[in-house]
């Protein structure tokens, strides 16, 4: 993509069009279980997450970013920052997160929630914890990390500014967690906030993946190792 020519003013960003795409991307991934929305996928829950997650959040949103709405895929977050500068934004992430967590995960609400009952072979043992890890945590986060911090905030930010765009996906992302323990209302306040900042900092959705993804297994192995003590 070629610089502006100076004094030349920056795109304006499809404000309007990201909220309606990105909102409607959210509510139709919340709802898609409950109201059994299309598409219905085979492969039990991994076919529930990529129809229910990655479709609505990350295939959906990067398609009519690029073809319709002239946002390239850099444009939403989706470029490489570095290893080094991924892996430091995304520990910086996980820090902030860990003492909500620890607390959190001492709580009984919480590990009856985690690891999650409706894949029982991660609360019986390793391999399947791992294979949540693996099949369900990283799909599914990669999704919601790119629907809320790339395609929402990045144009957001740069059409609103930066403090709008936190408060509108945040918002947004805390409603999403209605159907979790109350608690964790507050730690998708802070989430929101948190991984908002490794985005916008690093303009990749990477790091916030990354850190979101460390947090999900934080909680998952301190809820499992108490259910086997």
């Amino acid at each position: 993509m070629s610089e502006a020519a100076p004094g030349a003013r920056a795109p304006r960003e499809p404000v309007l069009a990201v909220m309606v795409v990105g909102v409607a991307a959210a509510l139709y991934s919340f709802y898609y279980d409950a109201l059994r929305l299309p598409p219905r996928l085979p492969f039990g829950t991994v076919g529930l997450i990529v129809g229910g997650d990655v479709l609505p959040l990350l295939v959906v949103p990067l398609l009519v970013g690029w073809a319709l709405l002239g946002l390239a895929p850099a444009a939403v977050g989706l470029r490489w920052p570095g290893w080094r500068r991924c892996a430091a934004a995304a520990a910086l992430g996980w820090l902030a997160l860990l003492p909500w967590v620890v607390w959190l995960a001492s709580r009984p609400e919480f590990r009856a929630f985690y690891p999650s009952p409706s894949f029982p072979p991660a609360r019986e043992h390793g391999i399947g914890l791992a294979f949540l890890w693996l099949l369900h945590h990283g799909p599914q986060l990669l999704a919601t990390e790119f629907c809320f911090r790339g395609f929402l905030l990045q144009p957001l930010a740069r059409g609103l500014g930066f403090g709008l765009a936190v408060a509108l996906q945040t918002a947004l992302y805390v409603l999403l967690h209605a159907s979790k323990p109350p608690l964790e209302w507050a730690q998708a306040a802070w989430a929101g906030l948190v991984f908002a900042a490794v985005a916008w900092r690093t303009r990749s959705v990477w790091p916030a993946f990354a850190a979101h993804w460390a947090v999900a297994v934080t909680m998952d192995a301190l809820c499992f190792a108490a259910l086997h003590r």
